[in-house]
This record gives structure tokens, C-alpha cells and sequence, in this order.
């Protein structure tokens, strides 16, 4: 207080420091550790989920919610902050606030000259544009002219798409199911 009265007249201050709360929240669903957890009150989402240690091999990266009084209240996207750094969605928690990780739905694979070569969770109707753009694109030396979709029907392998990437339009441009493969 003193140090700033050399600075501003007629300054008054009071600070005083209250203890940080704890709170309990509850993660439940397809957690590495579902439980009832006790953090504390200024923590969010993100720091929930690293304590149970996030989804399991069975749980969804691309639904994540914050259930509070019986309703949703937030649908998180585990993607949005590791392949973009968007964390806007990570809400400060409440007490009783019950984050749900659902089961996974469905997988596409990519291979070839993307950046990202992986297998990606899908989310939606996930098209194969789509899943380019979430593998960080087309590599300087990829090859535009042959892009191939590999679908498993009926025990077979079958390739549904042929087509270059420059010409793809609404008609090859399909929304992918559980299990194909872009190449």
C-alpha cells in the first residue's frame, strides 16, 4: 500500500486472498479412469480429462460433453485443439458437472503424400476432402492426378473412387464410412 501512495495520492487499497475451493466432478463413459474427481474450482475440462487421462481406445476424441443439471452444455472436440490449438470450447467447470466421453464411432484411414498420414476419427459426415484437410493437406510432391478410396464390402476390398483431386466434385467427393482408406 505504501509503495503505491508514493505514486497516486488519495490511493486506497484492500486486498484480501480467499483459499482456492475444491469441487467434485464426475467423469464417466470411456475414460482411461472414470471416477469422481476432486480439483479444484478454477479448473476446466481439459484439466479433468488429463486426470482421468482422457478417452479410452473406446471412447470418442470428437464428442466429449459437459453434462450440468441434466443438460449438455458443451460438445468438445478433442481435434479442434490438437491438430488446430483451439481451445475455446474448454469451460470452467461447476461442482456435480458430469463430463461424458461417448463410445467411437467410426475410423478412416489415410496413407500416401498427406502431412499427416494416420488414422483419423470421424466426426459427422466426414467426406474424403474432409479427411485431406485434417491429415494437414497434400505433400509439395504428391501426386494430385490418382486419389483412391478403399472400402471393405461384403469381406472385399473394393475401391469406389478413382479420381483426381483437381476434379473431384459432389458426385466422388462421398461421405466415408467405418474402415475405408484413402491413398
Amino acid at each position: 500500500h505504501n509503495e503505491f501512495s508514493q505514486y497516486y495520492s488519495g490511493f486506497d487499497m484492500n486486498v484480501s486472498m480467499g483459499s482456492l475451493r475444491a469441487i467434485r466432478v464426475y467423469v464417466v463413459g470411456n475414460a482411461q479412469r472414470p471416477g469422481a474427481y476432486t480439483i479444484s474450482s478454477l479448473s476446466t475440462l481439459l484439466n479433468a480429462l488429463f486426470e482421468a487421462g482422457g478417452p479410452a481406445k473406446t471412447g470418442t476424441m470428437r464428442d466429449i460433453q459437459v453434462k450440468r443439471n441434466g443438460k449438455t452444455i458443451v460438445h468438445f472436440d478433442m481435434y479442434d485443439l490438437l491438430l488446430k490449438g483451439d481451445k475455446t470450447k474448454d469451460i470452467r467447470l461447476m461442482p456435480e458437472d458430469v463430463i461424458f466421453i461417448p463410445p467411437v464411432r467410426a475410423f478412416a484411414g489415410i496413407a500416401g503424400n498427406v502431412k499427416r498420414p494416420a488414422i483419423y476419427e470421424l466426426a459427422g459426415d466426414t467426406k474424403i476432402t474432409d479427411l485431406i484437410e485434417t491429415a494437414g493437406g497434400v505433400t509439395a510432391s504428391g501426386f494430385l492426378q490418382r486419389i483412391q478410396l478403399e472400402r471393405v464390402y461384403k469381406n472385399e476390398v473394393k475401391i469406389v473412387v478413382d479420381t483426381n483431386l483437381k476434379e473431384i466434385d459432389e458426385k466422388t467427393n462421398l461421405v466415408l464410412s467405418d474402415g475405408d482408406i484413402i491413398k
